[in-house]
């Protein structure tokens, strides 16, 4: 409002050279303002965004420029000659003529101006806003790097103890329990050493989620009534994404939705089309979960400021309750 208010009264003090005829300038702008402002917002959140920040085709965003600056342009002449306008015009000592070259450059011209003035106010908080938002990334990256290298405690030793512990399984012929092990230094490897990749390819997310199940599905007995589905569809070649993103949403459908005797079901399906990739999980809600199901535990929070941090306007992350179930689907472009 103050820019627009701004705006209004120097372009009327442009018209108003002699400075006697203010307020029919200052009528005369604001009549013509709803035009200026429409070319305006049509070029900072349409054009600048599509064709400059976006796909940076400067071709298209000068056709379209100069199409919005001719559009204007023209109903600006319109208004101008409308019954409303001619006559304040006629009191201020103007002659109006559809085609006349001086006002209808001098218009353009201010429109321009005016333009190209958003447009620096524009460029200038999308620049504050990735700064800010470059700033926030790094700070994560470094809390991270932090976190991991506290993780890393002798990392040697535990493999080496997970490695004795398999051989110990394998030699006593206990093979879920060595099956495990196996399963736990393989997730606790790829922890440490390779999840702090700035991305990763999508198969090693996809058997470091079958590593976890297989692991979760030895609390379950033959006789436990539980499903356990993780089906993919579509070519995974080539896809790759922050790493350890999907891993908390998998662990937090068996944390709420698996319990031995009762029955049970995950199911979880990796959907990739293109350059999108849709992650949906369903799972049984416990009857002792029922009363939390709004509340975002701290794995949930953390995805979500993962997602936000990097994949800004590039993901769409929904929970909800169909029934006795409750369903996460997570979609990104990577």
């Amino acid at each position: 409002m103050l820019f627009w208010a701004v705006i209004v009264l120097w372009s009327s003090t442009i018209y108003d050279y002699k400075g006697m005829y203010g307020p029919i300038f200052i009528l005369f702008n604001l009549i013509r303002l709803p035009v200026i402002m429409l070319a305006t917002y049509l070029v900072l959140y349409g054009l600048i965004p599509k064709y400059l920040i976006q796909s940076r085709q400067y071709q298209k965003f000068g056709l379209w420029f100069v199409l919005i600056l001719l559009v204007a342009t023209l109903l600006d002449r319109v208004i101008i000659g409308s019954d409303l306008l001619a006559p304040q015009l006629e009191e201020a000592g103007l002659t109006y003529r559809f085609f006349n070259e001086v006002p209808i450059l001098r218009n353009a011209f201010l429109l321009i101006s005016i333009m190209g003035l958003a447009s620096m106010i524009r460029f200038f908080k999308l620049f504050i806003h990735q700064e800010r938002h470059r700033n926030e990334i790094q700070k994560e990256k470094l809390a991270t790097e932090l976190a991991f290298l506290k993780a890393q405690v002798n990392p040697h030793f535990l493999f080496n103890a997970l490695n004795n512990l398999y051989s110990m399984a394998i030699q006593k012929d206990q093979t879920e329990l060595a099956g495990g092990l196996e399963n736990l230094s393989g997730i606790m490897h790829y922890l440490t050493y390779e999840s702090n990749a700035e991305k990763v390819d999508i198969e090693k997310e996809i058997l470091l989620i079958q590593h976890y199940i297989e692991i979760q599905s030895l609390r379950l007995s033959e006789t436990d009534d539980a499903t356990i589905a993780f089906h993919i569809d579509g070519s995974t070649k080539g896809v790759r994404i922050a790493p350890v993103l999907l891993l908390p949403l998998v662990e937090n459908a068996f944390k709420h939705g698996v319990e031995p005797d009762k029955k049970s079901l995950v199911k979880i399906d990796l959907l990739i089309e293109g350059n999108t990739l849709i992650f949906t999980i369903k799972n049984t809600i416990r009857q002792s979960q029922v009363q939390d199901l709004g509340k975002e535990g701290i794995g949930l929070k953390n995805v979500r400021k993962r997602l936000d941090l990097l994949y800004p306007e590039a993901h769409r992350f929904d929970m909800k309750r169909e029934g006795s179930y409750f369903i996460i689907t997570l979609s990104l472009t990577f």
